[in-house]
């Protein structure tokens, strides 16, 4: 049986298996075993790549110096509109008491270049986070998929005006031309029609 160790920035000979690998597969019989798309680098710089393959007592390491440019063109991740939808994914312009509402976020990267990674988007009602997701990576002129990682459901209260807020790129890992189109707010009163 042969165990496999992937590291995508781990640059000393060593065989030893430490726990910071981004891919491990054990006792298979798989010879020789690949994988792709274990890492990803959203910075520029130099980086080692290292497998270790290990069988019985013995262990062998290779690595490879993988280096990333700058990313060419701009990025701009823009929150494009929040719309609310009943359970049956139908728009509504009214916000009922007591019901799942599903709010939806328009996220659109208007940039000329493509992200890169994926980046976490969240949701707050008056103030408090409520909901956080991780929002594949978009390219150039992509929209994120409706109803899927920009999606929150809201069990809405009673009554009331409330503040529903939405923020792509929460903490701030995209490096963007435009920092200050990331975050949408829509403020609703319960039983009254959308503004």
């Amino acid at each position: 049986m042969i165990n496999y160790t992937f590291y995508c920035n781990r640059s000393d000979s060593g065989t030893n298996i430490t726990p910071n690998y981004n891919h491990k597969k054990d006792n298979i019989t798989t010879n020789p075993y690949e994988v792709s798309n274990v890492c990803t680098y959203a910075l520029p710089g130099t980086f080692t790549a290292k497998a270790i393959v290990e069988r019985g007592s013995l262990a062998a390491e290779t690595r490879v110096t993988v280096t990333v440019s700058p990313a060419t063109g701009s990025i701009d991740l823009k929150v494009a509109d929040i719309k609310f939808y009943d359970e049956n994914a139908q728009e509504i312009t009214t916000i009922p008491a007591n019901k799942i509402v599903i709010v939806d976020a328009t996220v659109v990267n208007q940039g000329t270049a493509a992200t890169g990674r994926d980046f976490k988007v969240k949701w707050f009602i008056d103030g408090a986070e409520v909901n956080y997701a991780m929002q594949p990576q978009l390219a150039a002129g992509e929209t994120a998929e409706k109803f899927m990682f920009c999606a929150y459901l809201w069990n809405t209260p009673a009554g009331g005006t409330h503040t529903i807020q939405f923020q792509a790129d929460a903490d701030n890992q995209i490096p963007e031309t435009n920092e200050t189109n990331n975050s949408l707010s829509k403020t609703v009163t319960i039983g009254v029609p959308i503004q």
